[in-house]
């Protein structure tokens, strides 16, 4: 799981109806990505469906943009929070080649929202995801940020790689 200083919690789960099933022989057919508030309770700020009915398999890359990107480096975060995620959940549904069998892979992590430690970086893996690219938190809102060109808009732009391995990153096991 993600071991960093800025991520509070990690979950992975892996659902599917059939055992012995082997990771290598599936297609991802959707990917969902979800961005949840910094109350806890899980309120979604940022729905992302881009991945739906599409054919992903082992090293195909998907990005998704965070809800953070459409903060006003002028305004104060407490007058933004529809903005701040405090979280992310992630499920990727692939069927086994040659049957109609889903297998579901779901993963979230919740944020610290701490500017002292970064949430994740870059190989970072979960689930059947490993993190290829991120861009980080703007200097705006986090003094120990890098600076970020004034010609780029502050993101946290998130690029994944879909890894249908059927392992957790955990050293030896099996979600």
């Amino acid at each position: 799981f993600i071991d960093n200083n800025g991520v509070e919690d990690t979950v992975c789960q892996i659902l599917t109806s059939e055992d012995g099933v082997e990771f290598d022989t599936l297609t991802v057919f959707d990917v969902q990505f979800l961005e949840v508030d910094t109350s806890g309770n899980l309120i979604v700020i940022n729905q992302d469906d881009t991945y739906t009915n599409v054919s992903l398999s082992s090293g195909d890359t998907i990005s998704f943009d965070s809800i953070s990107a459409k903060l006003d480096p002028d305004e104060p975060l407490s007058s933004q929070p529809n903005y701040v995620p405090g979280g992310v959940l992630i499920s990727l549904r692939a069927k086994i080649e040659g049957s109609e069998t889903i297998v579901t892979n779901r993963v979230g992590w919740m944020y610290t929202n701490s500017c002292d430690s970064l949430p994740t970086s870059v190989g970072d893996a979960i689930g059947w995801i490993t993190l290829t690219d991120q861009t980080g938190a703007s200097p705006a809102f986090c003094n120990a940020a890098p600076p970020i060109s004034p010609t780029n808009m502050p993101t946290s732009a998130t690029s994944i790689e879909c890894v249908p391995n059927g392992r957790c990153p955990e050293e030896g096991a099996t979600c």
